[in-house]
């Protein structure tokens, strides 16, 4: 198995292309893709369910994704099988099988490397590896995983600036119709950027950010409620998610049914700052409507303080 049929069947058969210095961003693109090619080739080595993800991670990430069960790379077996003396018939048959079955295992295995090794050579500008190249025999012997960890270490730094705008970003304000799923990205995103930058932000204080945004829209009451009434060691993302995605969709409903019913949410606009709905003048909104709008004027200046204070806080 050559390494340009491996890349036929890649999910990514070529990384996104750049023609400028890597960065986090980029490096971060490429890490998914690269995985997600290597994972796509099946392997019964490691726990048997990541293909040939170690090829691209970290022993201690791929380690952490089993469960400690570790892949080990598999060594290129002698070129004749060897045979017991005085072997039987199926004892000689069963040794040639398991010969051809290590052959395999360690060309597929050399063969993804390459195309992964390959995949990276021809997305990063020459120069920003070429210190990885032999004299002799070039990147013939250096692998994708080698290549990638020299680019994290050298372009992937995130320094004290670019964490100090992660928590800009992170708590940047979200309000409908924007799907809540944009919020939820933008909450993981942020936590992984400061985790990958050693400065990573407890879960309790990325659900009290997600929290505070939502509770700032003044649409989701109940559902504020609910979450409130959660102990704290009980609450996670994916409660949070399920919670207010359900009451997002509620939400949505609602709106549509006021707009169908002649409560354009297009003429409330301008009230609450950083919020695109407000009671509407000239005919009154359904009572829920009314009650969410009243809400946001009570519990807007409140809120936004809270998340000042917030970002303020792991600024520091």
């Amino acid at each position: 198995m050559i390494a340009h049929n491996i890349t036929s069947a890649f999910p990514h058969p070529s990384l996104t292309p750049s023609t400028s210095r890597p960065s986090y961003a980029t490096l971060t693109i490429w890490q998914k893709e690269l995985s997600g090619s290597a994972a796509s080739v099946s392997s019964h080595l490691g726990n048997g369910r990541q293909g040939h993800l170690a090829l691209t991670i970290s022993e201690a990430k791929y380690l952490a994704i089993t469960g400690n069960v570790a892949f080990v790379p598999p060594l290129n077996p002698p070129l004749q099988p060897e045979q017991a003396v005085g072997a039987t018939g199926p004892q000689i048959t069963e040794a040639n099988r398991m010969h051809l079955e290590l052959k395999q295992t360690f060309n597929t295995y050399q063969a993804v490397n390459q195309a992964l090794r390959n995949l990276i050579l021809a997305a990063v500008p020459p120069v920003y590896v070429n210190s990885l190249s032999h004299d002799i025999t070039g990147f013939g012997n250096v692998s994708a995983l080698t290549i990638m960890t020299s680019l994290w270490e050298r372009y992937g730094t995130i320094t004290q600036a670019k964490l100090a705008e992660n928590i800009t970003r992170i708590c940047a304000p979200w309000n409908p119709p924007q799907p809540i799923e944009d919020l939820f990205l933008q909450l993981t995103r942020g936590s992984q950027y400061a985790a990958d930058g050693s400065e990573p932000i407890a879960l309790s204080q990325v659900l009290r950010i997600g929290y505070t945004l939502i509770a700032n829209t003044g649409l989701f009451i109940e559902a504020c409620r609910e979450w409130r009434k959660i102990r704290d060691t009980n609450k996670n993302m994916a409660k949070f998610q399920e919670l207010f995605t359900k009451a997002e969709q509620d939400c949505s409903s609602l709106l549509t049914t006021s707009s169908q019913a002649g409560y354009h949410t297009g003429n409330v606009t301008a009230a609450i700052p950083n919020t695109p709905f407000a009671p509407a003048t000239a005919v009154p909104p359904p009572t829920e409507h009314a009650l969410a709008m009243a809400c946001v004027q009570a519990t807007a200046d409140a809120t936004q303080a809270q998340m000042a204070t917030l970002i303020a806080a792991m600024k520091s």
